[in-house]
């Protein structure tokens, strides 16, 4: 459940409001007007704060992780190793320039990596980013996604068109262990769904999905989905030169364990 972040006032209404104001007037201060009247005024600061938080509570329904660690997560800063820095730079950038490139907006991430690489990490945080500007974000697992994507028979087959539709008006898409087989239990005649929905996604709305994978593009086909949906996507990376990969782990940093530093007496 989401719990709204604390609110700390800026300079600007900290100096302005009247010392005896209650707690509950934080992010407002009296202002007079050009009449001589003097009015309760929010101000900006509380503003972009509600604004945060409304943005926060729809994306923390859509699964991105919005507690107060993630909201101080840094990529640069909070970085495992050194070797991968030109791809976080790249993870940056896209967050950075995506609200004015259409070729940002078009591409899809495909951000690979073994296990400890961080890929979920930084997939939530672009999804943070982008939700904190505005945008619509929703992340699932490709388990999950197949699940909600394809009907398994004639029965609620207006829910499913529903998450169909959905899934293509949210701004970012965000699917973890896509393509793994052993994670997602994929069967044929899901197939031509999935494929279908991205190509309707990519192609016609020009919208890209960011895809967090174990698996290597050229090996989406050796987990049992089809050569097509392996050639399209790689297709596009192609084009926007958009594959991300990592290869610093979390075991590469040397943390302490629980009984580090104690004593041992005999």
């Amino acid at each position: 459940m989401f719990k709204k972040t604390l609110f700390i006032e800026c300079p600007i209404c900290k100096t302005k409001k009247h010392p005896d104001s209650p707690r509950e007037l934080a992010g407002y201060f009296y202002a007079t007007q050009d009449n001589g009247s003097v009015v309760l005024t929010e101000c900006q600061c509380h503003k972009k704060w509600m604004l945060d938080n409304k943005a926060l509570i729809q994306a923390s329904k859509n699964n991105i992780w919005t507690n107060e660690k993630d909201l101080k997560f840094s990529p640069f800063e909070e970085r495992i190793g050194k070797r991968d820095l030109p791809e976080i730079r790249k993870i940056v950038s896209y967050v950075e320039n995506f609200t004015g490139s259409e070729e940002f907006r078009e591409a899809s991430l495909y951000i690979y990596g073994e296990a400890r690489t961080q890929k979920t990490t930084l997939a939530q945080w672009i999804g943070l980013s982008m939700a904190l500007k505005g945008y619509s974000v929703y992340y699932n697992s490709m388990h999950n996604f197949i699940i909600n994507l394809v009907p398994t028979g004639f029965t609620d087959i207006e829910k499913y068109k529903v998450y169909h539709n959905r899934m293509i008006e949210m701004d970012f898409l965000i699917i973890d262990d896509a393509f793994n087989c052993h994670q997602a239990n994929i069967q044929t005649y899901q197939l031509p769904y999935i494929e279908a929905f991205f190509r309707e996604r990519i192609e016609m709305y020009k919208k890209g999905i960011i895809f967090v994978s174990c698996i290597p593009p050229h090996k989406i086909k050796e987990n049992k989905f089809s050569s097509s949906l392996q050639d399209f996507i790689e297709k596009n990376l192609k084009k926007y030169k958009s594959l991300i990969t990592l290869h610093d782990t979390i075991d590469m940093v040397d943390t302490k364990g629980i009984f580090e530093g104690i004593k041992n007496d005999k």
